[in-house]
């Protein structure tokens, strides 16, 4: 089997881009102009000024606001110029419905549940970043891209290269899957430093620059172990045969071990660029990003580690949930605890019992949501649940 990859100029797609002023979603913004592709619609939350720049230089035809300050500011920007429509909060799900070759989802809003289940009847490919959206809606995200015939390309680094590496076999010849991890700013700690840990140094990272949630999950490392149930979902795989290794240098992505012992890796400098270009470009490759290609002379050494038992905690907390069903549980609460964190409710190392907590107080479980509406009501239920049982 050979992979489905030409080398060659991607034609010219209609793209919208849930997210656009985020860190992923600005990548794409730019790529995507880059490529030539025609933008037809952004959302955005509190960045308005970005968001106008972006409308203006793609001549977008939709905007959706979902912060009501930015709204009226980008709604009065735009009061003459009828070709652009601006979206408020509570009708962003209609930018679901344009219908578009690729929908680009990268925003970590529990709405981004609906605009997604939505977007799969309306555009040809889903490019997702949002691993809220892919763990809450599980198996319910599978059957209906099946049931529209949308194709789902994974954007975080891990997922991508996964899906390119499994592009170069078949499922049935794999015995199991590898996701890297940093290790995240505090890596390097044992367990009895992590008590006097400060937000400021919960929200250093090595490698990444991303938003302040998802830099506490990387130091948690609940991250990764959101990635494993990802993998599990997107890959339809044994969930106990993927695995996470300690890297420090985000080179190699992702590995696929073969049941013959054999390995397949994807590796390639930290750059988000590489993933965003391929689920907008796949089958092509695209020639457009400017990331430097890969020296490992340069590089010289590659260090792979075994996570140390606190990192390993909240791959056995996501790994449990899973089995459980509990999903959309330990997405909302561990939504709860690294809120509960930044705003010093609680000190970092109490972000795992609160957490195992709230997942042992939750009698919710996903196992028979066929449809989004009870998908969204379980998710209110829970968060709603876990507000009034949390207990410190």
């Amino acid at each position: 089997m050979t992979p489905n990859i030409k080398n060659t100029v991607s034609p010219s797609k209609t793209i919208s881009i849930f997210g656009s002023t985020g860190s992923v979603g600005e990548k794409t913004f730019n790529i995507a102009m880059n490529l030539g592709y025609k933008i037809s619609a952004i959302t955005c939350n509190k960045n308005h000024k970005l968001a106008i720049s972006q409308a203006e230089a793609a001549n977008v035809e939709y905007i959706g606001v979902a912060c009501p300050e930015s709204y009226k500011t980008i709604k009065d920007y735009f009061a003459n110029n009828k070709s652009v429509n601006v979206i408020p909060h509570d009708n962003i799900t209609e930018i679901s419905r344009i219908r578009t070759d690729i929908c680009c989802m990268s925003i970590i809003s529990p709405k981004s549940y609906l605009y997604t289940y939505e977007a799969l009847k309306y555009t040809k490919r889903l490019a997702i970043s949002s691993k809220e959206a892919i763990i809450t809606l599980g198996k319910l995200l599978i059957s209906e891209a099946q049931k529209y015939n949308t194709e789902i390309i994974p954007v975080d680094s891990e997922h991508s290269s996964l899906f390119q590496c499994l592009k170069c076999t078949n499922l049935d010849s794999v015995q199991n899957l590898t996701i890297t991890a940093s290790g995240g700013g505090l890596r390097n700690l044992d367990e009895k430093d992590l008590s006097t840990i400060t937000i400021s140094e919960a929200l250093q990272h090595p490698t990444w620059k991303m938003g302040k949630k998802i830099t506490i999950d990387c130091s948690t490392m609940m991250n990764k172990a959101i990635e494993i149930l990802e993998a599990a979902i997107l890959f339809d795989f044994n969930i106990d045969a993927i695995n996470t290794l300690i890297h420090p240098q985000s080179i190699i992505h992702a590995i696929v071990t073969l049941k013959n012992k054999g390995q397949i890796a994807s590796m390639y400098n930290p750059d988000m660029s590489i993933p965003i270009s391929y689920s907008l470009t796949y089958p092509y490759l695209s020639q457009q990003n400017t990331t430097k290609h890969l020296n490992l002379a340069d590089i010289s050494r590659l260090d792979f580690y075994d996570m140390k038992p606190w990192q390993k905690r909240s791959i056995d907390i996501a790994k449990e949930a899973y089995k459980n069903d509990k999903t959309i549980a330990l997405n909302s609460a561990n939504d709860y605890a690294v809120n509960a964190f930044l705003s010093g409710q609680i000190k970092f190392n109490d972000i795992w019992r609160v957490i195992e907590n709230l997942l042992s107080k939750c009698n919710h479980n996903n196992i028979s949501l066929e449809c989004i509406d009870s998908v969204i009501n379980e998710y209110n239920a829970i968060s709603k649940a876990f507000i009034y049982k949390y207990c410190s």
